[in-house]
């Protein structure tokens, strides 16, 4: 079959808005509460991507957001944050406004030192600073604090 440069730049947008649906339409779907699901001892764990670095993931008698950095719109119809991890200062994963709007009356904040520095006063009351190397437990979850290099 021969094409004409035409035909394969309208084939080539056709395969390129079908593999928009098939990766966006799952992650939206996922995003929406539905999450990867995980039979664990004692229950199940809920993984709910939002974007980019954004999580929200339900553990047994838990649920915590990684770096909520979206707008708070965005978590709207999710179970409220027990715990809050923020892994560094960039705006694509640490943003006080939309922290401010969803940390509930009894979450945690689990940061790296610079973030623990940068908070609101009234954050930084709910929070706990981890380095490179540490570890803690918060309920029955275990949390190590590992290097990661972010080069863009």
């Amino acid at each position: 079959m021969k094409l004409t440069r035409r035909e394969t730049l309208k084939f080539g947008m056709a395969g390129l808005a079908g593999l928009g649906t098939t990766t966006f339409m799952p992650f939206a779907a996922r995003a929406q509460g539905a999450g990867d699901r995980y039979a664990v001892e004692g229950g199940e764990i809920v993984i709910s991507p939002i974007g980019h670095a954004t999580f929200v993931m339900q553990v047994p008698g838990m649920v915590i957001y990684n770096d909520p950095a979206t707008e708070p719109a965005t978590f709207e119809g999710m179970p409220a944050p027990d715990l809050i991890l923020i892994t560094h200062e960039h705006g694509d994963h640490y943003k006080p406004e939309t922290l401010a709007a969803i940390v509930g009356e009894n979450t945690r904040l689990l940061t790296n030192p610079a973030v623990l520095e940068k908070l609101p006063e009234d954050l930084k009351a709910r929070a706990t600073a981890i380095a490179n190397g540490e570890s803690t437990t918060i309920g029955d979850v275990a949390i190590e604090a590992i290097p990661a290099y972010n080069t863009t």
